[in-house]
């Protein structure tokens, strides 16, 4: 793992390149983003440069104040006289004087004999250019790997090694809003024999801010970081506390002490870290958690503070208030995301799950649907068996979660670095080898029952047999909880903590548990959307009673769920063509499964009719093809190749597909129930003709694009439907899609161009159907004139032009002129379109 330490002056990095290499610059920055987003580097292009700037001198002046130059080297960067006479001579001045480190990087095939950088260690290794590797991912990540390595070598030659006398047990990191919280936490622990590095008490006038803050941070054994909405939201204190993470990623040290003062949705890898939760305690239970979770020259306060219930405030001289909080926010009590401090309820079955927790060595496996509180229960038990001692404070716990890809390499090696409680999330997202490796290390901890290390596995239903079924010895060496929906009772408590918070009554109590369907995060998200539209945004001083209908709640979600998954619904119902609905039934499946599981075998045997679409799903991998033209899919639904079962990944999802009409859907991705007729040899006959296909040339796509723009309204109010291969779905025969869009068309319209009568594919496979067609079978064949073409030598000229082929759509001079044509084609086509 990296030990880059995020400071509040990262270094900046700066690109050297030529204009024609800038998509692979650009490219190299994404690659970059997630230590930019850290805190840990800048980064500066040319592309940054306003149009007021004069280029040259802000190149200089970013040149000579970089720590890290990149010379993306190719052959054109070479020819450069500016990169080469300017840029490359100055960085590698810097880099001789030790000012700056220069990193060439190997961009494409290029001579780099005497060269003024060739003895300097390039990227990637063994000086393979970029262009060369069949993954330039991989290429990259051995770039960034390198950077990063680069970037350790320079803080480390930069960091003060702090004396004994000069170190402190605690820097209490803090957002300038939680200033109370600070004060409060630092006198308590001082009172109890800490030292700590507070800015409140000791940070002297006249200093540098920046300066002070990296020195504290890096004097003090471990930090505390007070957690609030404004603390996560913080530039300045993201800086402060990633530091301190860097130095002890896995948490063995417990360097890193969340101690949450206000609810907070703490993710990513803090909310990796089991946190202190002061939140609603008053003062002496709040004193009592906070000494029981972390395990002496200043001008500090001198005297016992009062508590904040008198009228005496904070001073020099007397201890900090105890911050109280009395009003709630409803974002903190009904949460749509995050961890529900007030309205969080305990299953039946907690106290047994605290108890396996406590278990030396025995793995814990919890599996369910989304939603359901698996990680909200793990995370709560996992903290009060801290506070209660069976798991010790100084043991580390980390969360890390098989769908982020920075845990991925973690969760790899974790037999080399396992120290503590380690949960792993998602489970059913790791690959067979890790898996098998996983369950081999669960029936070792098992057997050998180390007191410090503890496994635990979350993950979707039948995650237990499926460890069983990777080695069948593992089922008597693991405790599973079975987690599926909730007990109404349970929602009903939720419901009544949050009215009790925010001093209301919600009158469809009953309703929104029924609507809930046993999932404690739609009750959540629907209690917040009732309260919102009621304009009830936090406690209320007077008690309110909240009237709405149950319909009316779940229509303002679906309008808000809409937004997030309907994209997702449409592209994953139009796979396999327009004619095949294999996965309308499956989304059709999931809705009904109530936990958003659904096992396709079994759905085989119970709907033949299905089994060869579903075959082909599995066989032609199509969530996989939808996830890499539509990426955010795999963040929703999940296809487990080993259980053969398709899985919603949110909750909410499942909620959504409950609350829409498949029918309006079918129609919307443009299925049809039409049943084709295929006689023994395979062929359509007598299909329904009803479309406009259209026929062009991929280099011609911006003319397809704009021509179904100007026809969308007409296909809206059902006066024409049109058809073109950007209907073909991932994981469809893409031959047998237009050869059963050509059998079905009523219109043919034909985008002619040069690269139109110069296509081998148009010509061999699309014009002869149509052309048969329009000679046996009454199809219209239509043309536009997109480009000057050799039209008149083909059989083209003897069909109609919709516009006039001596002004082609490409010799249209200006915008207005382009659009009021092409509107007058859409006219032409739906006039004979309806005329026959």
């Amino acid at each position: 793992m990296s030990t880059i330490s995020a400071i509040a002056s990262a270094p900046e990095i700066f690109y050297c390149y030529t204009h024609s290499d800038e998509p692979l610059s650009r490219e190299l920055e994404k690659h970059l983003k997630l230590l930019q987003r850290q805190g840990f580097v800048s980064t500066w292009h040319r592309y940054q440069i306003d149009t007021d700037m004069k280029e040259a001198e802000v190149i200089n002046r970013h040149l000579n104040t970089a720590s890290v130059i990149l010379l993306l080297l190719s052959v054109r960067f070479l020819a450069s006289d500016f990169c080469f006479s300017v840029e490359i001579q100055r960085a590698v001045q810097r880099h001789e004087a030790g000012e700056a480190r220069v990193i060439p990087i190997l961009l494409r095939p290029v001579d780099l004999g005497d060269t003024p950088f060739e003895k300097l260690s390039m990227l990637p290794s063994e000086g393979k250019p970029i262009t060369s590797w069949s993954n330039r991912d991989e290429a990259f990540l051995e770039v960034v790997k390198g950077i990063k390595e680069a970037l350790e070598s320079i803080q480390k030659a930069t960091l003060p090694i702090p004396s004994a006398e000069t170190l402190r047990d605690f820097f209490i990191s803090y957002a300038a809003a939680d200033r109370s919280w600070a004060e409060w936490i630092a006198w308590q622990l001082e009172e109890a024999g800490y030292t700590t590095v507070i800015q409140v008490w000791d940070f002297l006038p006249g200093r540098n801010f920046i300066s002070e803050m990296n020195a504290a941070v890096k004097t003090a054994r471990r930090t505390i970081a007070i957690i609030s909405p404004e603390y996560l939201s913080s530039a300045f204190t993201q800086s402060e506390w990633t530091t301190t993470f860097q130095r002890d990623p896995t948490g063995s040290q417990g360097l890193l002490i969340p101690v949450v003062v206000e609810p907070s949705d703490v993710s990513g890898f803090l909310g990796s870290i089991v946190y202190v939760n002061l939140v609603g305690l008053d003062k002496l239970s709040a004193r009592a958690q906070l000494l029981a979770s972390i395990g002496n020259t200043r001008s500090k306060p001198k005297t016992a503070p009062v508590f904040p219930g008198s009228s005496a405030r904070s001073g020099k001289d007397s201890e900090p208030p105890f911050p109280v909080q009395d009003t709630h926010q409803l974002f903190d009590v009904f949460v749509k995301s995050g961890f529900p401090y007030i309205t969080y309820v305990e299953r039946e079955d907690f106290g047994l799950l605290k108890l396996s927790l406590a278990q030396p060595g025995r793995g814990v496996i919890i599996e369910g649907p989304s939603g359901v509180g698996k990680t909200t229960a793990l995370k709560k038990a996992i903290e009060e068996l801290t506070h209660e001692k069976p798991l010790s404070a100084d043991s580390s716990v980390l969360l890390l979660s098989a769908r982020e890809q920075e845990h991925q390499a973690s969760i790899e090696t974790l037999v080399s670095w396992h120290n503590g409680t380690v949960i792993i999330d998602d489970f059913h997202r790791l690959s067979p080898a890790t898996s098998k490796k996983i369950v081999d290390y669960l029936k070792y901890l098992a057997d050998t029952e180390p007191e410090s290390k503890k496994l635990v596995i979350v993950g979707i239903p039948q995650t237990g047999q499926m460890l069983v079924d990777i080695s069948f010895d593992i089922a008597t060496r693991i405790d599973v909880f079975k987690w599926g929906k909730v007990e109404d009772e349970l929602i009903l408590r939720m419901i009544e903590q949050g009215e009790q918070a925010l001093n209301i009554e919600l009158t469809q109590k009953s309703e929104i548990i029924s609507a809930s369907s046993g999932s404690l995060n739609i009750a959540q998200f629907l209690c917040f959307n009732i309260c919102y539209k009621q304009r009830i945004i936090k406690t209320q001083e007077q008690k309110r009673t909240i009237h709405c209908t149950i319909d009316t709640a779940i229509s303002y979600v679906i309008i808000d769920l809409s937004r997030k998954f309907g994209e997702l619904t449409r592209r994953f119902t139009a796979m396999g063509g327009y004619r095949d609905i294999t996965c309308l039934r499956l989304l059709e499946a999931l809705a009904a499964s109530g936990d958003g599981f659904v096992s396709l075998a079994r759905l085989k045997e119970q709907k033949p009719n299905l089994a060869e679409g579903i075959e082909r799903f599995i066989d032609e991998r199509w969530i996989d093809k939808l996830s890499e033209v539509y990426p955010i899919s795999k963040h929703h639904l999940f296809f487990d190749p080993t259980l053969q079962a398709l899985v919603v990944e949110d909750p909410q999802f499942t909620f959504y597909l409950n609350n829409i009409q498949f029918n309006m859907l079918e129609k919307e991705v443009g299925k049809t129930n039409t049943p084709l007729q295929r006689p023994v040899g395979g062929s359509i006959t007598n299909p329904l003709r009803d479309h406009i296909f259209i026929s062009y040339s991929h280099k011609d796509k911006e003319w397809l694009d704009k021509l179904l723009t100007m026809f969308k309204p007409l296909e809206r109010q059902g006066l024409l439907k049109t058809w073109s291969d950007t209907l073909i779905a991932p994981g469809s025969k893409w031959k047998d899609e237009i050869n059963t869009a050509l059998a079905s068309a009523k219109v043919a319209l034909l985008l002619v161009s040069p690269d139109f009568l110069a296509s081998d594919f148009i010509a061999n496979h699309e014009l002869p159907p149509l052309l048969d067609a329009a000679e046996k079978k009454g199809l219209v064949i239509l043309w536009i004139a997109v480009s000057y073409s050799m039209y008149k030598i083909t059989e083209i000229v003897n069909y109609q032009a919709v516009n006039n082929p001596s002004e082609p759509l490409d010799s249209l001079t200006t915008s207005s002129r382009v659009n009021q044509e092409l509107v007058l084609i859409a006219e032409k086509v739906r006039e004979i379109l309806h005329k026959r």
